[in-house]
């Protein structure tokens, strides 16, 4: 049983939403010469997107990363694939919370976080997000 792929595939999402994750999983499955598009504002065809798959990764909303600019999603509309990726409040929140505790403190203090986080699974009340 043969399995026909998509030959453009677009995900939308917010950031920290396991977008990425997704994205090479996907590449992971298509040709080597698959165009890859981390993030672009617009989709601009190029002359080889007719004979080749295009994967795009697109944040959805204001993306703190690239300078709170938004994407022209129109220009991903005609993809034959749209995944969009939801993920609950909380958990975004929380994975928001902890990317931004590795990149402003570093690995010094690396042990200290990984304590309050085996604390707060232990006992959630103990210790406050």
């Amino acid at each position: 049983m043969s399995v026909d792929i998509p030959k453009k595939i677009v995900i939308f999402g917010q950031w920290k939403t396991g977008t990425t994750a997704h994205m090479f999983k996907i590449q992971n499955s298509l040709p080597a010469d698959t165009r890859v598009m981390h993030e672009p504002f617009v989709y601009t065809p190029l002359p080889k997107d007719d004979k080749r798959y295009v994967l795009a990764k697109v944040i959805a909303g204001l993306s703190p990363t690239n300078n709170n600019e938004i994407a022209t999603y129109e220009s991903f509309m005609g993809f034959d694939k749209k995944i969009y990726i939801v993920r609950d409040p909380r958990d975004w929140l929380v994975s928001i919370i902890l990317f931004s505790i590795h990149t402003e403190y570093g690995e010094e203090n690396l042990n200290k976080i990984i304590d309050l986080l085996k604390r707060k699974e232990e006992s959630p009340a103990s210790v406050s997000l």
